[in-house]
């Protein structure tokens, strides 16, 4: 019988003491290269039996050509910063808010991110090596080391003197927990219950006559700059009781269901038609923003799915909004902090938070008769794909990677790769031309600093691409990372003054998509090239890894860097759901290797259609198993009746 304990046990040992990976190395040192390059997993706990399936994976193709005679370069790598450490350690440490970490010490903090790390990878080197898995273990490449910091500042500084990096003000998802900035790639979708009111707009210098907007977001009223209407439209002046409402033609019904009212239409007329006509804030005497409201045209951002045919515009808020406030002149107000509470602008709402805010802004509504109608409404909602906070959308200042100037090259470089399946290329392409320009700062402490000097007296800023161009002091510092490098300042060679590091740290995806050549040394990079010959990763890396390394690419070599990948599907339960404990459908990896062993997952994953689900079945495990038996008989009936005879 098979004992996969057994088994396995007396391999990995016999692997181990007698360098079966080094030797199988060594055989092919001389001949032709191959270069496998590894997407890195975050080490925030142990591994995910679907983190075990894409290694297996891995390690088979890389046994493979390795089998075929190539010199295969197989280094594993770790994903060591950003978010996904913070939020772990700020639970370890008890941190509720972002000011903690600051009179903890960022010091402290980062070196306790940086044990964290360290934890986890000699944890997940274990399990990857119990799965069988052969890379060069003793020497993975992780991304807080300081050579894997300065190669990616390179890449940076190369984009700044390519005039592909600017810094910007623009609407994005904002978590205000965490207080940073959160790139659209990284949104995690949930289902949230929100307000639905019909508010009514009083027109100016009308006495009963009111614009109904409906929105979602009772605390962006705070912020309205503007109402949106679309030209193309039909829009009708309906007789409701005492008053007059403006929608749109094809809204009215549907409006008027919510207040179970019946109208007289006196007027109907074009979008165009009511384009620059002012309105009064329902609520203006509680705020202290004063501005002349007025109605705007958009025929791309206003549908007659839902709502009134007249859009509340934000462009402090909503990435529409801000769109059509830089169409139309208006001004992008955003009267919220980092940690979404309202500033003094807010008026009487100032000090609270914007999420805690809507029951109160709709009582207010209500007083003060604006009010059409109030439901609930679910629908899917984007949270923070760490701490699972609701994000709200905010205008702030971050710098930015040019992907617009980029598309057309990106399109050119994906025809050049050798896509598996083909249909993955096809949603690569989908996502990429919807991409905005790359959001790459972040607000936080543990990740590769952002390489950006700027002049506390002139406009000048400075891009450093390695230590060697920092001063004497900063060839000194103990690491990269913050705090010691926001204390280094550097001479202003505009106006002799002093230059200050910009205090934001690198979107961690950047880090990832540096992985080609930030991990390998110099003669590596002579032998293997910086572009992989393979990469492999889930079909969540569509907007993940391979999106960040054909921008990273793009940046460094003006060309993509990979040449042939392979996307799999998805490790999900038996009901084809993710795997999760809050679920209770989750199953360690640990249990599957004791229950049926390494060599039974892997066979039972490797027999798996690569781009499919790999539904996680108990009785499939089984069956491996039980093959894997009859290989065994096999063996012991052969070595029993035709013993190996000596020569």
């Amino acid at each position: 019988m098979y004992d996969h304990k057994k088994v396995e046990k007396d391999m990995l040992e016999f692997f181990e003491n007698h360098k079966i990976y080094e030797k199988a190395k060594k055989k092919n040192a001389e001949k032709e290269n191959y270069y496998f390059c590894d997407g890195p997993p975050y080490v925030t706990g142990e591994i995910h039996p679907g983190t075990a399936w894409n290694k297996s994976l891995k390690d088979s193709i890389c046994r493979y050509w390795r089998m075929r005679g190539f010199n295969v370069r197989a280094q594993p790598g770790f994903d060591t910063h950003g978010l996904p450490i913070e939020v772990k350690v700020e639970q370890e440490l008890g941190i509720k808010k972002k000011n903690e970490i600051e009179e903890i010490g960022i010091g402290k903090f980062v070196d306790k991110c940086k044990t964290f790390a360290n934890k986890y990878i000699k944890i997940m080197t274990g399990q990857f090596k119990r799965v069988g898995v052969w890379m060069d273990w003793d020497a993975p490449y992780v991304t807080y080391y300081d050579d894997y910091i300065e190669s990616s500042w390179k890449t940076i500084k190369l984009a700044h003197e390519k005039g592909l990096m600017h810094e910007g003000m623009y609407v994005l998802p904002f978590c205000y927990r965490c207080e940073t900035s959160v790139a659209n790639y990284e949104l995690e979708y949930g289902e949230e219950s929100d307000p639905s009111i019909y508010v009514k707009f009083k027109i100016k210098g009308k006495e009963n006559e009111y614009f109904v907007i409906w929105t979602t977001t009772p605390w962006t009223l705070i912020a309205n700059m503007a109402v949106m209407a679309n030209p193309k439209f039909a829009y009708v002046k309906a007789k409701v009781g005492e008053e007059i409402w403006i929608v749109a033609k094809e809204r009215l019904d549907a409006v008027l269901g919510f207040v179970d009212e019946s109208a007289t239409v006196l007027e109907e007329f074009s979008g165009k038609r009511i384009e620059s006509v002012e309105y009064e804030h329902p609520f203006q005497d509680l705020i202290e923003k004063q501005a002349e409201r007025k109605v705007v045209l958009s025929d791309e951002f206003v549908s007659l799915e839902d709502g009134t045919g007249l859009v509340h515009c934000a462009p402090g808020h909503g990435q529409e909004d801000f769109i059509i406030g830089k169409k139309c002149g208006l001004e992008i107000f955003s009267p919220v902090d980092e940690a979404g509470i309202y500033t003094k602008e807010a008026g009487t709402y100032s000090g609270m938070n914007v999420r805690e805010v809507n029951s109160e802004i709709i009582k207010m509504l209500k007083e003060k008769e604006a009010l059409v109608s109030e439901q609930r409404i679910k629908h899917r909602y984007p949270h923070c794909w760490r701490c699972k906070t609701p994000l709200i959308f905010r205008a702030t200042k971050q710098w930015f990677i040019l992907i617009s100037k980029l598309k057309e090259k990106m399109f050119s470089e994906i025809e050049t790769v050798e896509w598996h399946p083909l249909f993955a290329k096809e949603r690569f392409k989908e996502f990429v031309s919807q991409a905005p320009d790359w959001c790459i700062s972040r607000q936080r402490y543990w990740g590769i600093p952002l390489p950006i000097w700027r002049c506390t007296s002139c406009p000048e800023i400075k891009v450093i691409g390695s230590k060697e161009e920092l001063p004497e002091k900063g060839k000194k510092l103990k690491e990269l990372h913050r705090p010691y490098c926001d204390q280094l300042p550097i001479p202003c060679e505009k106006c002799n003054s002093e230059m200050k590091r910009i205090p934001d740290v690198l979107d961690v995806w950047f880090d990832s998509g540096n992985a080609p050549w930030a991990s390998l040394t110099e003669k590596e990079s002579e032998q293997f090239g910086e572009i992989a010959d393979f990469v492999m990763e889930g079909q969540d890396q569509i907007r993940g890894w391979f999106y960040s390394l054909l921008g990273s690419g793009l940046l460094r070599y003006d060309h993509i860097s990979y040449k042939k990948l392979l996307m799999h599907g998805f490790f999900v339960d038996e009901k084809g759901e993710k795997m999760s404990k809050s679920l209770g459908n989750f199953v360690p990896i640990e249990k599957i290797l004791e229950d049926y062993g390494a060599d039974s997952f892997r066979l039972w994953g490797a027999s798996n259609t690569v781009w499919e689900e790999l539904k996680f079945n108990w009785n499939e495990l089984k069956e491996a198993h039980s093959d894997l038996d009859i290989v065994v008989n096999m063996q012991v009936f052969l070595e029993r009746f035709y013993p190996k005879k000596k020569i």
